[in-house]
Parts: C-alpha cells; structure tokens; sequence
C-alpha cells in the first residue's frame, strides 16, 4: 500500500498530462477541467504520502543490488513535496485565467502537469540514481513550457536552457558514479562515506563538480544566465521555474547531495567546502548587483532569484546543522513570497501591458490589492522584519557565525553586502511611492531613543560577538586568546547602526536637492542610469553628503547611554577590539555627579579633549571637501 502512494503522485500526473494532450477537447474550459482534476487527485495523493508513508520505501525497478530505482519518504521528502504539492495548486487555478488568450495551451497544460510529477519524483528519491533520473525528465518535462510562445527569444531561452541543463547533468553525473562505485549512493543523514580512505583529491573534486552539476538549475554563477532568458515564458512557467519546480529542485539536490550522499564529516574544513562556498557568495553579490541594473519587470525578479537562491547554497555549504536549518527555511519562505511576487508582475504585464520598472508609476492606484501583495513579496525578499524572509536569512547569519572558519565570516558579510545593495536600489532607484514609505521608516529609526537601541545591543549584540569571539577561526586564525560580548567592537556596531538614519536622511536630501537637469544632462550624453547617479548628481550633492558624514560622527562621538551598555564600563585601556571599555563621554555622564576640585576639572578637560576631536574631524572633512573641489 505505501508503495502505491509512493508511485501514484508521481507517474498518475506524467501519465495522465501527457495522454490528455491527445485527447480532443471541444471547449478550452473541458480542457482546463481535466487538467485540475489530475493536479488535485495528485496533490491530495502526495498529502496522503506525506502522512502515511513515513520511513517507508518502495523499489520500482531493479538492475542490481546496487542499481535500482527506489522511492523513500523521510523528513527532507516531506518538506520539498509539501512545498511542491501546496503551490502548485494555486499556479494552476492562475494559470487557469492567464493562458485563456494564449496559444499552444494542449502542449502547456500537458507538461505543466507532467512537471509535478516529475518534482515529486525528486522529492521522493531515495538514492541519486533515482534523483538524478528525475532531474533529468525535469529538464525535458520543462523545456516545451520555456519555449511556449515559439518566438525567436523563446526558442533562444530553451535552447540556451537545454544545452546548460545538458552541461549540469554530465557533471552530475560524475558524482552518481563516484558514489555508485563506492556505495554510497543511498540518502541517508550523515552521508556514506565519512570512512572514507581513498583520495582525497579525487573525492573533493568530485564533489565539486557534481554540486556546480546540481547548481546549475539553482541558477549558480557562472551557470546562470539560462535563468535570466526564461523570463520570455509565460508567467506561470516562470513562477514555477523560480518557486518550487527546477531552481528549487537543483538547490535540493544540492543539499541532499551534501547532507545525504557525501555527508559533512568528510568535507568540513576542506578546500572542496570553500570553494563551493565561494561560488555562492560570488553568486549572492552578482545576483544582487546586477539586479540594481534590470529595468524589465520579471528580469529584475529573476536576478533576485539567482542572488536568493545563493542564500540556501551558502547554507547548505556551511555543512552544519544549524546551515541544513537555515538552508530549508530560506527554501520555504523564498518559495512563497516568490512565487506571490511573479503572480503579481504577471497580473501587471496581462491586465496592464507594462513590463518595465519606469512604468508602473500610477499602476498602484489602479491595481491596489495587486501593488499591496508585491510590496509584501519585496519587503520578505529584501529581509524586511518581521516578513519570513529576515527570519531565514537571520538563521543563515546565525548558521555562518556559529560555524566560525574566515569563509563563513565571508559569507556573512557577503549576505549584508548584499543587503546593502537592496538598500542603494530602495534609497535612488526606487519609485517615489515607495520611498515616501522607506522614508519615514528610516526617519523613526532615527528618533528611537539611545536606551532602546541600548537595550538591543545587549540582547542581540554582545550574545553575537561572544559566540564569535569563541569560535575557532577567532582562536587560530586571528589569534585573539580571549574577548568579551560587552566590548570595543560591539559598540562600534551599535553606534554604526544608530549613525546610519542620521547620514541617510540628510545625505538623501542632498540628493534630491540636486536639479534634474544634471541627471537628464548626463544622460543626454549617453550614460547609463547608473553612471548618471554616481558620476554626476553624487559628486554635486558631495558637500551634504559630507555634513551627512559629521552630523553621523559627532553623534557617535557624543553617544552616552548605549555604550555604558554594550562596552562593559571598565575604567582601563583595552588591549584589543574584544575588550572592554569606558569611553570619555561616558567617563564624564557617570563620574560629573560626585566629582570635585581636580577629579571635575580632569573630567572638565576630557570635555576640552571631546571638542579638539570634533574639530579636528570637521578640518579634515573641509579640507577633503576643498581638495575634491
């Protein structure tokens, strides 16, 4: 019994879609109808799966003892197939409406169905000869749907996706037959071969290629742009590419042949993790600069897919529980909100005929509920509290500061570069209406009191910076014995994020300040949109900027509240970041009270010393300012 609900939601839609195809139809609504009954019965079979076969394992077919395809149904299973069977449903009845004034909609519906399957199959695989089978009819299960509208750019894109599908399966296919002849192609936590005695070299290697192999329908860097091209498919095609179907399924055949296959206690700390884990921080960047650049709707997304979905490889690179955690999570959530983000640019290019960034100016009005689901969709995406997005790419923070080697460090500053990006685009390249919200968010931020901000350090901070001063790569590497959470290093953080909304608001008045006719001048002169802002409206704006700069210093050099703190309050010079201290201005709040003769006039000169500081730095930011000029 197991064994048929193992078997049914996989082969029931693949047999079902494609011999409906040829059944003639006299009413496209007939169709429509078949089709949703077949998705339905086969979602409500994969539930049924989820519930009933726990554990259990089910053979379909046999060559050897050690060659055969075989079904298994564990925890990560669950996961990735009630992902699958829960949006799929609802890109169906989207689609339903969608494709009514498309054509080629036999052929569409056909491999959509099909494609379901074939994810579950994925899902369910027990071993990689069986997930490798899978991924593959995934490939040609979903290049009819990249190619729908037979168009130039549309056949283009599925060429282009074939022929890196093509390249990531040959190094796939590396590593099934590493594993196969080494017997450790079964899925099982902890991996097959943490005895292994062979070479190294040649295990690494392997595993190198075999993860870029997976990677690539992840959309990793440099096996990416088969992604970018795809947004020509219609929009169900391409949420199902970005949400659940082919980038989700490469990034979960990575982490099953990470966690399952190989195992972690043979790859941590070794060239092989460090390169994958480089491959994914490049990927996380380039995803999100070039993202900044996209003026078409759905490209933009798509970029946003690439950079995102380096997020759940890098966690799964960490290769530690609390990596496998934060690699699931950020699955989960990027599955939703994504697909709930290409719903809503798909409801903008059907009903609104706009594809372009600059032209949905005005389009909130007309399609509010539509604007209000995408601004939901964007704030989970960039990392937004308290939306499910900041809460997996905190866990892979946390995941990357628990492992502790300088990669993983990397790595985190990496993901806030990153977010750093997504805030240049939401400061000057965002739309107006947006920015009247990120505004005044920013200036709340700004008027939140110094015990607050205090407060936070102290929870979150110092736990952070304690467990990071403990780690290995502390220890080793950079060779500090001992360090505290309550130190120099937590209160320069502190006091960095406290300056920002300073710097921010009066920088971004500048900003606008400064008259149109030097942005559209340049690029009258032909430069890009980027150049123009960079090149020609920052440098007229440098002399805000730069009060901007003083305003965010002085106020850091005056801080009082927070630093008592976060910076332990001990009256000693510290020998190193990770020390603690008392800065002057704290010196003189705490000690003025009860301070007489030469204790108030030595507190009275660190006052004098605060203020030659001050100016010194208000010199040096004039003559900067003189020398640019």
């Amino acid at each position: 019994m197991n064994g048929i609900l193992l078997c049914l939601p996989i082969f029931l839609p693949i047999a079902a879609g494609l011999a409906a195809y040829f059944i003639p139809f006299r009413t496209d609504r007939g169709r429509c109808t078949l089709y949703a009954v077949i998705i339905g019965a086969t979602t409500i079979l994969a539930w049924l799966a989820i519930l009933q076969c726990d554990g259990s394992s089910f053979t379909f077919l046999r060559f050897t003892d050690s060659l055969h395809f075989t079904l298994r149904m564990d925890g990560a299973a669950k996961l990735f197939a009630g992902l699958s069977a829960s949006l799929w449903p609802f890109t169906m009845v989207y689609a339903w409406d969608y494709m009514k004034h498309e054509g080629h909609k036999p052929m569409f519906w056909a491999f959509f169905t099909a494609s379901f399957g074939v994810t579950l199959g994925i899902a369910f695989a027990a071993n990689m000869m069986t997930m490798y089978l899978f991924y593959e009819l995934l490939t040609l299960a979903t290049i009819p749907l990249v190619m729908h509208a037979m168009t130039k750019q549309a056949i283009h894109a599925g060429v282009k996706y074939a022929a890196y599908s093509i390249a990531g399966a040959a190094l796939a296919f590396i590593g099934m037959v590493f594993l196969i002849v080494n017997n450790a192609q079964e899925f099982v936590p902890g991996g097959h071969l943490a005895d292994y005695r062979g070479d190294m070299t040649l295990l690494l290697s392997v595993f190198v290629l075999a993860f870029v192999g997976c990677g690539v329908k992840a959309a990793i860097w440099p096996m990416h742009s088969w992604l970018i091209s795809a947004a020509v498919a219609p929009t169900p095609v391409t949420a199902l590419l970005h949400a659940v179907a082919v980038v989700k399924a490469g990034a979960f055949a990575c982490i099953r042949l990470t966690y399952f296959a190989f195992g972690t206690d043979i790859l941590c700390g070794t060239w092989g993790q460090y390169t994958v884990m480089a491959l994914a921080m490049i990927t996380l960047v380039f995803g999100s600069a070039m993202a900044l650049k996209q003026r078409h709707f759905k490209r933009r997304l798509a970029y946003s897919t690439v950079s995102n979905l380096s997020y759940i490889l890098f966690a799964t690179a960490i290769m530690t529980g609390a990596g496998a955690v934060a690699a699931f999570m950020h699955l989960i959530a990027h599955s939703v909100v994504k697909i709930m983000a290409f719903f809503c640019a798909g409801s903008v290019l059907h009903y609104a005929h706009r594809e372009y960034v600059s032209e949905l100016e005005g389009l909130g009005i007309r399609m509010p509920m539509t604007f209000a689901c995408f601004t939901v969709a964007a704030c989970a995406l960039t990392g937004i509290p308290p939306f499910n997005g900041f809460v997996s790419k905190w866990y892979i923070g946390l995941a990357a500061v628990g492992e502790g080697s300088a990669a993983s460090y990397l790595g985190f500053a990496a993901i806030l570069l990153s977010a750093l990006l997504t805030a240049i685009y939401m400061s000057k390249f965002a739309s107006p209406r947006i920015n009247k919200v990120m505004l005044p968010a920013v200036q709340l931020l700004a008027g939140i009191p110094s015990v607050v901000y205090g407060f936070f350090g102290m929870i979150v901070l110092v736990p952070a910076v304690q467990a990071m001063v403990k780690s290995p790569f502390f220890k080793t590497v950079l060779h500090v014995k001992s360090g505290k959470g309550m130190s120099l290093f937590t209160a320069a953080v502190l006091l960095g994020i406290m300056i920002l909304p300073t710097i921010i608001t009066v920088s971004k008045t500048s900003l606008d300040a400064v008259p149109d006719s030097y942005y559209e001048g340049s690029l009258a002169l032909g430069a890009t949109h980027e150049r123009s802002v960079f090149y020609a409206v920052l440098p007229a704006a440098k002399s805000g900027v730069l009060s901007a700069v003083i305003l965010g210093i002085g106020r850091a050099i005056g801080e009082t509240m927070a630093v008592v703190m976060v910076a332990g309050n001990q009256t000693w010079m510290p020998k190193g970041l990770f020390q603690g201290l008392r800065t002057m201005t704290s010196n003189i709040v705490i000690e003025m009270g009860y301070a007489a003769d030469l204790h108030r006039e030595a507190l009275i000169a660190t006052g004098v010393v605060l203020f030659v500081f001050i100016l010194i730095i208000n010199l040096s930011f004039s003559l900067l300012k003189r020398r640019a000029d």
